[in-house]
């Protein structure tokens, strides 16, 4: 008796470098028992889509692990894959198959950049390649550089939001229904006499939206600290004392200053996180 493939992992991955791109990714494990086997098939059904497994292809056995690539279905929903392998070998259409794993993928978040014309799904003032070139003359670029691209994209549209979240910006929103708080009509800043355009984001913002980013890839400024609400700890005999006015902005200086001239943060307090001294 042949032995079927375990599947041990499935996850899918959405890549941007060609459009509507999905990649599952997998590895299985095989008992040999002995045998010698050559290749893996690979059958695939869209879960209420597909009634019956059909054939996608075949991996070669060494690797023990498959990809299936470009499966070009998208959607903002999570669209459901069942994944099972067999020996190709094995003429019984029956089996012996792998167990069934299931996969659920959706598009990941992509940068629609506020471009000045006050649109109504931007999330983000800065694209990636915004972001490579800010960094570029960044002396400490490292955590940006060696991020994926997508987690540059995800820490760019979080660093809009705690931006848009955290400050009061000069003037008002040009457009009614804009997502963000820039464009913005009648804002002047200290250093100019006339207002800023209407339809522009100021390169200042783009800069900062930048900054922010690589901080929230170094660490999460929003989350709480630990020892909040505490003023000593006794762990094992050793004591720790937490100085509650010693406090990280969520909104770094750098960032702060790059802002500054644009607009206020909403509080004075606002965006902090203790720091713990230990």
């Amino acid at each position: 008796m042949i032995n079927a493939p375990v599947i041990t992992s499935l996850s899918g991955v959405y890549g941007a470098t060609w459009a509507d791109r999905w990649d599952i990714n997998g590895a299985f494990t095989w008992d040999a028992a002995g045998q010698t086997i050559g290749d893996t098939e690979i059958w695939i059904r869209r879960v209420f889509v597909d009634a019956d497994f059909s054939k996608w292809g075949t991996v070669g056995f060494a690797a023990r692990a498959f990809t299936i690539g470009h499966l070009c279905a998208t959607s903002p929903d999570p669209i459901h894959y069942q994944i099972k392998l067999r020996f190709n070998n094995y003429t019984d259409p029956a089996g012996p198959f792998s167990n069934v794993v299931e996969v659920g993928m959706r598009d990941g978040i992509v940068v629609i950049k506020e471009t000045g014309a006050g649109l109504s799904n931007a999330n983000s003032y800065a694209t990636v390649d915004d972001g490579d070139v800010y960094h570029d003359g960044h002396l400490y670029a490292s955590a940006w550089t060696s991020a994926t691209t997508e987690k540059k994209i995800a820490a760019l549209a979080m660093a809009t939001r705690l931006i848009d979240a955290e400050y009061q910006f000069n003037g008002v929103r040009a457009v009614a229904t804009q997502s963000l708080q820039w464009p913005r009509r009648q804002c002047r800043i200290p250093d100019e006499e006339a207002e800023l355009a209407e339809n522009l984001v100021p390169k200042a913002v783009i800069h900062a939206t930048c900054e922010l980013a690589r901080e929230l890839i170094i660490a999460d400024r929003t989350a709480a600290p630990p020892g909040e609400g505490l003023s000593y700890q006794n762990v094992g005999g050793t004591q720790t004392g937490y100085n509650k006015a010693d406090t990280r902005p969520i909104i770094p200086a750098v960032v702060q200053a790059l802002l500054a001239k644009f607009g206020v943060l909403i509080k004075s307090k606002s965006g902090s996180t203790k720091l713990v001294r230990a």
